[in-house]
């Protein structure tokens, strides 16, 4: 794989999706500019396509529905659209990591990651087709598996094959953020977007495990 040319794409894709708002809405209906205010069940629609009219898109790009999390069911009515994970096509095949650090200690994984990356900017360039690394920031919670402090929830997409032994593109550069994340800075890995050598230790790293198991 040619990793300046994957680069070079990546960029195209993030700058489009930018551009566009990548599906905020800054009145429910459209987006027109940042910064987008608000709920998030009111200004994130994934894409924008659940209001169609007349089958069509009225503000929707056709980079944004690929996006949309209500286009499966669409699609039939669009033929020049559909999402990239459409089960009724041989499309993009992606894994999704996520990992939540304490807030504590973020100014500090920060600059780690910038460390990895900056040793070969190339490799990291499969993240940013899916949006990049993104980072959300989550409160404390006494809720059954919630948080037990303040966190910031790093998360990222990335190719992978559909041959199981096929490494991943640039795996060692993937791996050292995501073991750096988990081990060094005591992150704690979501529980639908990780692999299960992620999961050993969570009775230390999450809030009422065990009342958890007992419901």
């Amino acid at each position: 794989m040619d990793g300046e040319k994957l680069c070079k794409l990546s960029e195209f894709l993030l700058n489009q999706r930018f551009t566009h708002g990548d599906g905020l809405l800054n009145d429910g209906i459209r987006f027109q500019n940042y910064p987008v205010v608000g709920f998030n069940h009111l200004i994130q629609t994934s894409g924008g396509c659940q209001d169609l009219i007349d089958g069509r898109l009225p503000f929707v790009s056709p980079l944004e529905f690929q996006f949309a999390s209500s286009c499966l069911e669409n699609a039939p009515k669009l033929d020049d659209y559909t999402c990239h994970w459409d089960p009724r096509i041989q499309n993009i095949l992606d894994f999704d990591t996520s990992i939540s650090v304490p807030m504590t200690r973020i100014k500090e994984a920060i600059k780690d990651v910038r460390k990895v990356i900056a040793s070969n900017p190339n490799a990291i360039c499969s993240t940013e087709i899916y949006g990049g690394i993104w980072l959300r920031f989550v409160k404390k919670s006494s809720a059954y598996l919630g948080e037990k402090e303040d966190v910031v929830m790093f998360e990222f997409l990335y190719y992978r094959a559909r041959e199981p032994n096929t490494p991943r593109w640039n795996e060692d550069y993937l791996e050292e953020i995501e073991q750096m994340l988990l081990t060094k800075y005591g992150g704690k890995p979501h529980w639908g977007k990780n692999r299960n050598f992620a999961f050993e230790g969570m009775e230390e790293r999450t809030s009422n495990l065990a009342k958890f198991v007992e419901v």
